[in-house]
């Protein structure tokens, strides 16, 4: 959410390029050794790649994200920062403007109304997308080309879970996973002393999880005695903690078995396992 002091910026100029660092966190300072010669005013471009990944002396072209994005340095490392062409003076201070070009999704499994779940009935909880993709600028800006490799699970960082019985945070390549399955996770019961496990499968529906770049996208899975809750929101501010439209909502019988809400409107589906699977 923030720079961090000694993050490494690529500044490009006239086909050169230049490194910059972050020298004050708070304020987005970053400072570097452009030539000018005789020029007092220069287009340039600037990106970062995850923070403390070292300089780039060319133009990304392509963007591969980690899929155990599990702690906070693995997941920042992930994130791919673009400023678009801009005009600068020499002698002074200059603006320019980031915007994250990936994609953020969380999710949090809540406890509701009466629900007698714990936090430690809840595991394995996993994201899945596509991790490698190309993209050409369009205007100036990143588009992104629909990415051809298969599907592949991304272990998420998990945020402080205050309220909730767990959280999972991931940065993903913009993609379109409605229709597919999107969000993993199983809940542990036990009964006469017998301890079984349900995997829960999130497949939204057509456009429920068209993942757009520089945009925060928010899965609420809340349980209570009888029912699943699927409560998705699409916020375009990465950062905002409320607001945004809300894009998918939907009440699952927890008596259902099997796929439930099928077709162009998604699916949760559930399978029991034995203890020790």
């Amino acid at each position: 959410n923030a720079w961090t002091l000694g993050d490494v910026v690529t500044v490009m100029s006239g086909g050169t390029a230049y490194s910059y660092t972050v020298t004050d966190a708070g304020s987005g300072v970053i400072r570097g050794d452009i030539t000018w010669g005789s020029e007092t005013e220069k287009s340039v471009t600037a990106w970062s790649y995850g923070g403390s990944s070292p300089m780039t002396t060319t133009t990304p072209t392509s963007w591969y994200m980690a899929t155990d994005q599990g702690t906070n340095d693995k997941l920042q490392q992930n994130d791919f920062l673009y400023a678009p062409a801009t005009t600068v003076t020499s002698g002074g201070s200059n603006l320019l403007t980031f915007t994250h070009e990936i994609s953020k999704v969380l999710v949090r499994i809540i406890c509701a109304d009466g629900s007698s779940l714990t936090a430690d009935d809840v595991d394995n909880l996993y994201i899945k997308a596509k991790n490698t993709s190309t993209f050409s600028y369009t205007d100036g800006t990143p588009s992104w080309t629909a990415p051809s490799t298969a599907v592949t699970d991304f272990t998420p960082y998990a945020e402080t879970p205050s309220g909730f019985l767990k959280t999972g945070m991931a940065l993903l390549i913009p993609q379109d996973m409605s229709g597919n399955a999107f969000i993993t996770f199983r809940i542990k019961t036990i009964t006469d002393g017998t301890t079984t496990y349900k995997t829960y499968t999130y497949t939204p529906g057509t456009a429920i999880a068209k993942l757009a770049g520089g945009c925060r996208h928010v899965y609420n899975l809340m349980f209570n005695v009888t029912n699943l809750v699927v409560y998705a929101v699409k916020v375009n501010d990465w950062n905002a903690s409320t607001g945004g439209t809300v894009i998918d909502v939907r009440t699952i019988p927890l008596t259902a078995t099997g796929s439930w809400n099928g077709g162009p409107t998604g699916s949760i589906t559930d399978t029991n396992t034995p203890s020790g699977a």
